[in-house]
């Protein structure tokens, strides 16, 4: 793939950012861990990498939703930090996503990476796309800012360009500046885009415009490349663009037949699957889809976010299961009638469920109905970790979501 054939490996090789003080705050022991923000593609993990490389340091990297109290960052990073390297001069401990520690921080997460800051010899380098998000805004004045800026279409065209002279495909400036158009200042799917809309050493327009609609970040869309194009990768990016969960990472478990956030876009497919697909094609779709829900799961259990890699292949695959494709097909996305946002039928058995489990509670705590519907919520929480022997798994799934 292009984006790993022409990653960063020199410092140098950073553009349009501040890597000289990214340098420094390495080479300077400062009490403070540093925080790089500024959107995908514009190379904050890849300076870092870039610069132990240089500097002949080791890398201890890792991802802010594997780590979600303090007990679990001081064993992992905690016993990284007081250690010295084997076989290198030094070590970077690099935090990649720090919005994943939001909702953590009441339970000491932030606060233990704060104090391994102070006690190590090593720097703490933490990054985030979302800087102005409301979730870490209590956190970032604990940290170093350095702030990585959109590429400008200058400086995007000229990595594009380079790349197509090294790679000898045949171009013009109107399909580079559509790419750059529609990346958005982000150099990594830049050479995604370049790579899908390249056949044969030449950009092809059919592929050009594909990728120019993948861009559109509408789940629709998105949907209507599944059904309609059987070109894997196009179908792959199309989805991986979209801003909507795949999979609804809210819950701990999702309930088997109700749902509430309708925005997820393994939903909005499995309730479009049935107008476009029938027989053994439709049973291929589903199959694929009960797939990606093992790995949903997994991830609920394991908190292993790289299994969404799994599940964009999964989703992206059923693409392959109709033979023949509709050329004329018109999808109208059709809204999940399983949520109860949208089929008020179903409001009666949210309800019902909610009284099944207050009864249950009421005779186990010898008090009445009314008094354990009225305190509900409380009762959610405390259940949640110590659940009742009366309640079955199904009940207890629904106090976890």
């Amino acid at each position: 793939m292009l984006t790993e054939k022409y990653k960063i490996n020199k410092l140098e090789d950073v553009r349009c950012q501040d890597t000289n003080r990214l340098k420094n705050y390495v080479l300077t022991k400062i009490k403070k861990p540093l925080l790089i923000y500024g959107p995908s593609g514009t190379g904050k993990t890849s300076s870092i990498y870039a610069l132990a490389k240089e500097l002949d340091y080791e890398i201890i990297e890792a991802n802010a939703s594997n780590f979600r109290n303090k007990d679990s960052i001081n064993s992992v990073i905690g016993a990284a930090s007081h250690q010295a390297s084997l076989f290198k001069k030094g070590k970077i401990i690099l935090i990649d996503e720090l919005e994943g520690f939001s909702g953590n921080s009441d339970r000491g997460g932030i606060k233990a990476l704060l104090e391994l800051a102070e006690e190590t010899s090593w720097p703490i380098i933490a990054t985030t796309t979302e800087i102005d998000n409301e979730k870490i805004d209590d956190i970032k004045n604990k940290f170093i800012l350095l702030e990585f800026k959109r590429l400008d279409q200058k400086t995007m065209y000229s990595i594009l360009e380079d790349v197509c002279k090294k790679e000898n495909i045949s171009y013009d400036a109107a399909n580079l500046n559509n790419l750059i158009r529609i990346s958005n200042g982000d150099a990594r799917l830049a050479l995604i885009n370049l790579e899908i809309a390249s056949i044969n050493n030449k950009i092809e327009k059919q592929y050009l415009d594909l990728v120019v609609n993948l861009a559109k970040d509408n789940v629709d869309e998105a949907l209507l490349k599944i059904f309609k194009s059987r070109n894997l990768n196009a179908v792959q990016q199309s989805i991986n663009s979209l801003k909507v969960d795949l999979v609804d990472l809210t819950k701990k478990r999702i309930n088997p037949v109700l749902f509430d956030n309708e925005g997820c876009f393994i939903y909005a497919l499995e309730e479009n699957l049935p107008y476009e697909y029938d027989s053994l094609a439709l049973c291929q779709a589903f199959n694929l889809l009960s797939k990606a829900s093992i790995f949903h799961s997994r991830i609920s259990r394991w908190q292993y976010y790289r299994y969404l890699v799994y599940i964009n292949m999964l989703l992206a695959s059923v693409s392959l299961s109709k033979k023949e494709n509709n050329p004329n097909l018109n999808l109208q996305c059709r809204k999940t009638s399983r949520s109860p946002k949208n089929n008020k039928k179903l409001w009666f058995l949210m309800n019902k469920r909610k009284k099944d489990i207050a009864e249950k509670i009421a005779v186990y705590a010898k008090t009445s109905n009314r008094k354990i519907m009225k305190d509900f919520p409380y009762y959610k929480m405390i259940l949640r970790n110590n659940p009742i022997p009366e309640l079955s798994e199904e009940e207890i799934d629904y106090l976890n979501s």
